[in-house]
């Protein structure tokens, strides 16, 4: 179920809407990029999600685990909880994954798996790099599920995500939130700015219906703004007005 994996937002585990909204300190802005940072500490809850706004670039994401046994397996996927089991994670398979290009692998549908030995007490989750291009225009969360850790015990997870400016901004804009305060996933449709009628859009809306030079002989204008002119002045100017909204 989504609801068993909490939200890793700021130092919690909501409010991301009044944490990252732009202008926030905690959205720091570097070379055109947005930059988050999430994290908690010692948690016994193995089961996390992660806001992937549109416009990501990257994201680098560690889990770290006390340093005794067993291994540490931890499977990921993004829109979706993993089904994967213990058996879906290995040395041979984590190491195959390239950890500069795990959202790419992600957003392909993979659910991606990620092993440290016993004893190492970090799990690499992502080594993105923060001078990528943008990754996804798509918002979505990622699911990360730990499966196996010391004690069962997370120390510390963390992410750092950096996603472009004006795409992030876009985005917030047209966004909707949950009861939370968090980010709901779906396209999110822009909302529609009326278009001012001012004396530009009403020309152009006479010579889409082709009445301008009609309506120049009937004023007796040379140009567009003697036709302006001339039909302010005999009261026509508000009845375009009307016509062409």
């Amino acid at each position: 179920m989504n609801n068993d994996y909490l939200a890793l937002v700021g130092r919690g585990t909501a409010g991301f809407k009044d944490l990252f909204a732009p202008g926030s300190p905690l959205l720091a802005e570097e070379a055109g990029a947005f930059v988050m940072l999430s994290f908690t500490a010692s948690t016994p809850r193995l089961r996390w999600r992660i806001w992937i706004p549109p416009g990501t670039r990257s994201l680098q994401a560690s889990l770290y685990t006390y340093a005794s046994p067993p291994e540490s397996k931890v499977l990921m996927r993004m829109y979706e909880p993993p089904v994967g089991g213990l058996d879906s994670v290995t040395p041979e398979n984590s190491a195959a994954v390239d950890s500069t290009n795990v959202l790419a692998a992600l957003l392909s549908g993979a659910e991606v798996p990620c092993h440290a030995p016993s004893e190492a007490g970090t799990v690499k989750l992502s080594a993105g790099k923060m001078g990528s291009p943008v990754v996804t225009t798509t918002g979505g969360w990622l699911y990360v599920n730990a499966l196996q850790l010391p004690g069962q015990q997370i120390f510390k997870i963390e992410s750092y995500i950096s996603v472009d400016k004006a795409l992030y901004q876009n985005w917030y804009e047209h966004a909707t939130w949950d009861d939370q305060g968090n980010p709901l996933p779906g396209v999110q449709e822009p909302i529609q700015v009326p278009t001012p009628v001012n004396e530009q859009y009403v020309l152009g809306r006479l010579q889409e219906l082709d009445m301008i030079a009609r309506l120049a002989a009937l004023c007796k204008a040379g140009d567009d703004a003697e036709l302006i002119a001339a039909a302010k002045d005999s009261g026509l100017w508000a009845a375009l007005l009307r016509f062409t909204k």
